[in-house]
C-alpha cells in the first residue's frame, strides 16, 4: 500500500497552491499541462481527485470507469485548469453544491464544474474591476492648464525646418559624410549663402 502511494505521487504533478479565489486565475489550463508534463501525468493527478471524490462519498467505482471519467475530464475541460478540477471536486463533495443523492458520473461532475466556473468568472470579474479602478485612479491625476496653455503658445516647427534639422542630424550621426554627399553638401550650400 505505501509503495503504491509513492508511485502515485511520483507520477502526480504538484498543483499550485490554492490560498486565495484569486490564485486560481492564475494556474495553466490542462492542454498546457499536457504539453508540458504528458498526458499520464495530468491524468494520474485528476484520477487522484477523482478517486477522493468516490471514497469521501463512499462510492465503488472499477478502474476501467474511473480511467474514462478521467479522460473524459481532461477532454471537455481542456481549456481550464487541474486545479478547477480539484476544486470542483472538493467543494462538491463536501456540499457546497447541493447534494448528489450518492452518485457520482460525468453529469454530476460537470454540474460541479458549472458552478465553480461560474464562481471563477465572478473572482476574474472582480480582479478585472480592481485593474480598472487603479487604472482609473492614475489617469485621474489633476491636469496642469498652465503648462497645457504656455506649450499651445510655443510656435510650431514649420515643415522646412523640420527638414534642415533633420538634414543637419543625419550628416552629424553619419560622419558628417552621406553616402552620396548629398545631405553634406546641401547643407555647406545653405551654410555659405
Amino acid at each position: 500500500m505505501a509503495n503504491d502511494l509513492q508511485k502515485t505521487n511520483e507520477t502526480t504533478l504538484s498543483l499550485t497552491a490554492i490560498s486565495k479565489p484569486a490564485d486560481l486565475l492564475a494556474c495553466k489550463p490542462i492542454q498546457s499541462q499536457v504539453k508540458e508534463m504528458g498526458e499520464h501525468r495530468v491524468l494520474a493527478t485528476i484520477r487522484m481527485a477523482v478517486e477522493k471524490a468516490f471514497i469521501a462519498l463512499d462510492i465503488l467505482v472499477d478502474d476501467h470507469k474511473m480511467r474514462i471519467l478521467c479522460e473524459d475530464l481532461i477532454d471537455v475541460y481542456m481549456t481550464d485548469s487541474i486545479e478547477d478540477i480539484v476544486q470542483a471536486l472538493k467543494k462538491g463533495r463536501s456540499g457546497k453544491y447541493g447534494n448528489n443523492y450518492g452518485k457520482l458520473n460525468m453529469i454530476v461532475i460537470r454540474e460541479w464544474m458549472a458552478k465553480h466556473l461560474e464562481e471563477k468568472s465572478i473572482i476574474r470579474e472582480r480582479e478585472l474591476s480592481k485593474k480598472k479602478k487603479k487604472h482609473l485612479e492614475i489617469d485621474s491625476r489633476p491636469i496642469d492648464y498652465e503648462v497645457y496653455k504656455k506649450r499651445r503658445r510655443e510656435p510650431k516647427k514649420t515643415n522646412a525646418q523640420e527638414n534642415e534639422f533633420q538634414k543637419f542630424r543625419m550628416s552629424y550621426l553619419n560622419g558628417k559624410i552621406d553616402t552620396e554627399g548629398r545631405i553634406l553638401n546641401d547643407y555647406k550650400i545653405k551654410q555659405s549663402k
